[in-house]
């Protein structure tokens, strides 16, 4: 089993990127107020 962790970019509407925007999503919406929750929606769009 390797412990070896690999950083790289993909793009926003890779597969594996879903989930991990789904949860980030979730998180956010319980931190902050819909209407001050709207950067990273504009960040993913802009990296499609």
């Amino acid at each position: 089993m390797s412990n070896e962790i690999v950083i790289r970019a993909e793009r926003a509407d890779h597969p594996q990127v879903g989930g991990a925007r789904g949860a980030l999503d979730a998180y956010l919406a319980s931190l902050y107020e819909p209407e001050a929750n709207h950067i990273l929606s504009l960040f993913f769009e802009k990296r499609l």
